[in-house]
């Protein structure tokens, strides 16, 4: 039942490395940024998500790897569409590249791995498209690695913590912690999921505590904890790529994170907002296709399972 699924993992994929953008000699790789405390953000979208993209990078100073999941037609369209945007266009530092499209499937891990293993700065954010960043975010993280993540062997890595708005309410991002606590006071915006049945992915970051939160605290890793961190460049772990969209994709990397002996600490000062969206296509396929839900089930069991395994250590 769920070999098509499995499949995905092992398909050969057309994938054009700094397609646009920033890029090295002969375009082959990114060109590296130097500076021991550089940090890039990395994410993944369709092009139905790139407004979502101007948005993102007008309130991100530092560099950005992209990757674009696109038909032919799309990659060809692309240059044009960052040239008209008066956001994009001036950007320097920003990297573009393009895995095409093959199959019906989103293989966003794939696509997240793109992005981990040519990242061009020592430490790396992965970011949703439909988030958007504080504006300090990138100055208090190039402080932060300095202080919690310079030394390898300590394994410590960085939360930002994720609050979401909803379709209701058409109020302005805010920019800054102290524009965001009177909304988080009247539940205008809420820690993310907190208002879900299931709020498990994000219940550890403790948002009482960030309320008052002046020194990053560290977070008590639980089953289900899928938290935007950010990474040293260097570790091992990476996305599997057998699990699709939906499919507990980043609920098993933090997971594997946690296992490898990394413990985490949430960014007091700063944050990422979820913007409402139309559904995506891997959501829809996770609802209709029945065999596509027991199969997230199936493989992401089995892949934690292995986790467990390969790092009997630390328990859950």
């Amino acid at each position: 039942m769920c070999a098509k699924y499995r499949y995905m993992a092992f398909l050969k994929r057309r994938t054009h490395l700094c397609y646009l953008g920033d890029c090295g000699g002969g375009g082959i790789d990114p060109r590296p940024i130097r500076g021991t405390d550089e940090v890039s953000l990395i994410t993944q979208l369709t092009m139905d998500r790139f407004e979502n993209l101007e948005r993102m990078l007008t309130s991100w100073a530092g560099p950005a790897s992209v990757v674009l999941y696109l038909s032919d037609a799309e990659a060809v369209e692309l240059p044009a569409r960052v040239a008209g945007s008066t956001r994009l266009r001036s950007r320097k530092s920003v990297t573009y590249h393009v895995v095409y499209k093959r199959q019906i499937y989103n293989p966003i891990n794939y696509l997240r791995n793109v992005l981990i293993n040519h990242t061009r700065t020592p430490f790396t954010f992965f970011v949703d498209i439909d988030l958007v960043p504080s504006r300090t975010l990138y100055e208090h993280l190039r402080q932060l690695v300095r202080k919690f993540m310079s030394d390898p062997g300590k394994k410590q890595l960085l939360v930002v913590p994720a609050f979401q708005m909803f379709d209701d309410l058409k109020i302005s991002t805010p920019t800054n912690k102290k524009q965001l606590l009177p909304l988080l006071s009247n539940e205008t915006i809420v820690g993310y999921g907190m208002k879900r049945r299931w709020n498990l992915g994000h219940r550890p970051t403790n948002y009482p505590r960030w309320v008052n939160a002046t020194q990053p605290y560290q977070a008590t890793f639980a089953n289900a904890y899928e938290p935007y961190v950010v990474v040293r460049q260097d570790n091992e772990a990476r996305y599997n790529e057998v699990l699709l969209e939906r499919m507990g994709d980043k609920n098993a990397y933090s997971r594997l994170l946690y296992k490898m002996g990394y413990k985490f600490f949430v960014v007091p000062e700063d944050f990422i907002v979820h913007i409402p969206h139309p559904i995506s296509a891997g959501s829809t396929t996770f609802h209709r296709e029945r065999n596509y839900y027991l199969c997230s089930i199936q493989l992401h069991g089995g892949y934690t399972k292995e986790i467990d395994r390969r790092y009997p250590e630390r328990k859950l």
